[in-house]
């Protein structure tokens, strides 16, 4: 979670035990997210995925009743925050993400963990490459 500026100010990982696919990765990861900023207080946040199913899922209506974690992050979204943008950011964009669930895979089944600032210097290292690298549009 980065802060109006694109500092980094929070965040977590941690391994679900039980997973049919990528998706169903992406949407825990998601709420997790939300969760967060709602702890945080933050009302107007902008929501980015590598899951160009799950971002169309948050922006339409289409897909409302075809996962009930869809719905519940429809829900979380309409009844905590004044604004969300949900878009697209391509997985070069976003390497952060990827180590952070990989740290996650280490631990035991239902292991979690959350990170507020100070950030370990792992997770500013990985947010700082982010940030430094160009962005690649696919």
């Amino acid at each position: 979670m980065r802060d109006h500026d694109g500092l980094a100010m929070l965040a977590g990982a941690g391994r679900i035990n039980m997973l049919h696919d990528a998706l169903s990765a992406e949407i825990h990861g998601c709420l997790a997210a939300l969760t967060a900023a709602m702890d945080q207080g933050m009302s107007h946040i902008i929501l980015e995925s590598d899951s160009t199913i799950l971002v169309q899922a948050l922006q339409s209506s289409v897909f409302s009743s075809c996962c009930v974690l869809i719905r519940e992050a429809k829900f979380l979204i309409s009844m905590n925050f004044v604004h969300v943008d949900v878009v697209y950011a391509p997985r070069s964009c976003n390497s952060c993400a990827h180590e952070l669930a990989r740290v996650g895979l280490s631990w035991d089944p239902d292991q979690s963990h959350e990170w507020t600032d100070p950030l370990p210097k792992f997770v500013y290292s990985w947010v700082t490459r982010d940030s430094s690298e160009p962005v690649r549009r696919q």
